[in-house]
């Protein structure tokens, strides 16, 4: 995901600056995923993990375009938790001041 982000950003970024000029075309970004609604709305517990879910498929790759420039404050505080207890090792990547000007 972070790869995608960084390559379509220089992707934009290089039709931007060569060829938009004379093409006056577009680039677009689709994101593609799957939905989740709470099984039982009335159960914190599962609001919160439809939540979650949409964090992982769609803000991870959509917050950093169209949001904040950076991944979801709850995505990095769920894997930094499940870290903690042993139940993980995975790293979300920082997104750099040099990527987020892209």
């Amino acid at each position: 995901g972070h790869n995608l982000l960084i390559a379509h950003a220089m992707a934009w970024h290089t039709y931007d600056r060569r060829y938009r000029s004379h093409q006056q075309g577009m680039v677009s970004f689709s994101i593609q995923s799957d939905w989740a609604e709470a099984a039982n709305p009335y159960f914190e517990s599962h609001f919160t993990a439809a939540e979650r879910f949409l964090q992982f498929e769609i803000a991870w790759l959509a917050d950093p375009v169209f949001k904040n420039g950076d991944y979801p404050e709850g995505l990095r505080d769920y894997i930094v938790s499940k870290n903690r207890r042993g139940l993980s090792n995975s790293v979300l990547p920082e997104i750099t001041d040099g990527e987020n000007n892209w």
